[in-house]
């Protein structure tokens, strides 16, 4: 239990009144009880009828239901092989024990599965029942959400891991329980739970989530919900990854590959380098050391990890390039924010040299078929890397908008990858073409003739339904999204390319969501929610609207 109340103190101090009372062993199972008791037989009864309406309705909507045996080991396999490096949550040996008896808890195996739908092979979907991507994803992420708001799961730090799982789902801008509140509710219920305290057998899930809520401040520009000052627990360090090297009983085991270990210990130093500098504060000499320091990490990484190769494999340069291109979107998002007259344009450019930096990478992970295995956190770099592009793409010289264009080409080139694997990359792809658009009408309103030796850039760039497109990583199967509707190249996600889709509720007919998709995406200047909102400033976004 938590010790939001003091109660452990108090406990420390005098002693636990129920340590004889076998029966209720746990002081919060005594307390609740005590509370029951005292309600007329009434009370008891309607409360016993809303939490049998409350089982009824999960029960109908799949909430007891888990996938087939096989397309469940199928799924297990493809989380162990691709996001366990990211979430080492828990201790293999104990997952499989729990696994085979069935004793696994529901909100935590449906946000696993939720997690191992975005990039399991297309067949494991079709066991499952499912006729896309998306709709496996969305459908145990409301399974599981379901199950969180009817308090079926007691037990605190499952919860903290199933919402550290849930945070990688975020449907569409409108969407309020997103990233930033999946991460608020694991921050908020394991620092009740004393996980931001000297608990070593929780160090490496208090890490992770850690490392996920400042990496999304400084990338949203909001306070972490966990502030560094108030804990004390140990960096994270190789001894903490015992247990993570899996003995499957459902099939061959996928290795624990060093290199993924080192990338959570030194992404965890440059978390903790950059964790001041996503505060409010306004000291300028503390805000110049803190990035000067930040600025400094590169140094400090081993060679594997500072000299990244262009030949990468899974085993073999994939986790240092992940890293460093997560060093690079922090030096935009740091530079862009500290910076009162920020060099945008242009080699002198350090945001410019920065999305160089990070496009480079995307290159060899897409050249090498490694990039769409990667996790949910690099897509703010893309996102990133892309605006800068299009700044320099509307301001800058003949020759830097040809590399520009290219830069930004490739951007979009891999969101439309992405786009079947996370929903954020359809929408964020939409708001990308829009500015392009705006982008090309003003280039013709300046040149209404190319100069010679430079292109004009178009709003869009090849559909994967175009015979010139073939993005790295597909594979067979529906698409849960259709790219380009109409001539001027507007992404919507609520169409499937699929001729035979029947029952996946994505349609053109009905809008799925609570919000108004006919209006324009750039119809205001983006919430102060969305990431990059100072980027969006120099990409001239508030003086178009």
């Amino acid at each position: 239990m938590g010790d939001s109340a003091n109660f452990k103190y108090c406990f420390h101090e005098v002693g636990d009144p129920f340590q004889a009372n076998q029966r209720y062993r746990f002081w919060g199972d005594n307390l609740q009880r005590s509370m029951l008791e005292r309600l007329g037989p009434l009370t008891r009864l309607g409360i016993q009828d809303m939490l049998a309406e409350e089982d009824d309705s999960l029960r109908k909507m799949g909430g007891f239901q888990l996938p087939s045996q096989g397309a469940s080991d199928s799924l297990i396999k493809s989380f162990e092989k691709y996001s366990y490096p990211v979430f080492p949550l828990f201790n293999w040996n104990d997952f499989h024990a729990r696994y085979s008896t069935g004793a696994l808890s529901l909100l935590f195996l449906n946000a696993l599965y939720m997690v191992a739908t975005f990039h399991c092979p297309e067949q494991v979907l079709r066991d499952a029942g499912f006729s896309c991507r998306y709709l496996a994803g969305l459908t145990f992420y409301r399974r599981a959400k379901a199950l969180y708001d009817s308090d079926n799961e007691t037990d605190g730090v499952t919860t903290v891991q199933a919402s550290i799982l849930l945070s990688n789902w975020w449907g569409g801008p409108m969407e309020q329980k997103d990233t930033w509140y999946w991460l608020g509710v694991a921050a908020n219920l394991a620092q009740s739970l004393g996980m931001h305290r000297h608990q070593q057998v929780w160090r490496r899930t208090w890490w992770v989530l850690y490392i996920n809520d400042i990496h999304h401040a400084a990338v949203y520009g909001r306070p972490p919900h966990i502030h560094p000052s108030f804990c004390d627990i140990a960096t994270i360090h190789d001894d903490d990854f015992h247990g993570c090297n899996p003995t499957s009983e459902i099939g061959p085991a996928c290795d624990q590959h060093p290199e993924s270990e080192d990338y959570l210990i030194h992404l965890a130093d440059l978390i903790t380098r950059g964790k001041c500098l996503s505060s409010t504060e306004r000291n300028t000499a503390a805000n110049a050391e803190t990035y000067s320091e930040l600025l400094k990490w590169e140094d400090t990484l081993p060679p594997a990890f500072r000299n990244t190769t262009s030949n990468i494999s899974a085993d073999r340069g994939f986790w240092p390039s992940l890293i460093n291109l997560l060093y690079h979107e922090y030096q935009i998002v740091f530079y862009r924010m500290l910076s009162e007259s920020p060099i945008t344009v242009g080699l002198e450019s350090p945001l410019f040299h920065s999305a160089g930096k990070i496009t480079r990478i995307l290159e060899d992970l897409l050249a090498s078929g490694t990039l769409y295995s990667a996790p949910f956190m690099i897509l703010p770099a893309i996102f990133a890397s892309a605006l800068v592009c299009i700044i320099n793409l509307r301001n800058g010289t003949p020759d830097i908008c040809i590399v520009s264009k290219n830069r930004t080409n490739l951007a979009m080139q891999i969101l439309n990858g992405f786009q079947d694997t996370w929903p954020i990359a359809s929408w964020t792809r939409h708001l990308l073409d829009e500015l392009l658009k705006i982008s090309s009408e003003s280039e013709k309103s300046d040149h209404p003739m190319p100069p010679a030796g430079r292109e004009s850039f178009p709003a869009s760039v090849p559909a994967p339904n175009d015979p010139n497109y073939a993005p790295a990583g597909s594979g067979g199967g529906e698409s849960s999204y259709s790219t380009y509707t109409g001539p001027a190249g507007i992404l919507s996600p609520l169409q499937s390319t699929s001729a035979t889709d029947t029952g996946t509720g994505i349609g053109t007919e009905t809008n799925l969501f609570p919000y108004d998709l006919a209006e324009n995406l750039l119809s205001e200047v983006p919430p102060a929610l969305f990431p990059f909102t100072s980027l969006f400033q120099d990409v001239g976004l508030d003086e178009e609207y």
